[in-house]
């Protein structure tokens, strides 16, 4: 459901940047799907398990399927990409690139 949801909005963004009417600016959606682009592996990569433990250890997120809880999840899958990226994946890009021979 996650994923169906991120796709359709993905999808209306570049739909609606398609058109030049729009009320946010083509440069604002290209900078904010770049940045999707650049947390993509983190997001990726953390999303099945803080989903899997929300799941696990709080009743509340099994027993309620409404809009405040996916985006409780959302956010804390958001969280937990942004820490995994800041933590993880750019110190390891500058790492390679220091490494390279």
């Amino acid at each position: 459901m996650l994923a169906l949801s991120t796709a359709l909005l993905l999808i209306a963004m570049m739909r609606w940047e398609a058109r030049k009417s729009s009320s946010i600016s083509p440069a604002l959606v290209l900078r904010f799907m770049a940045w999707i682009g650049e947390k993509s592996y983190s997001l990726y990569a953390v999303h099945t398990p803080v989903l899997g433990i929300l799941w696990v250890q709080f009743a509340w997120f099994r027993d309620r399927t409404s809009a405040t809880t996916a985006l409780a999840a959302l956010a804390a899958v958001f969280l937990a990409a942004m820490v995994t990226y800041r933590g993880v994946e750019r110190p390891s890009h500058v790492w390679a690139k220091g490494n390279r021979r």
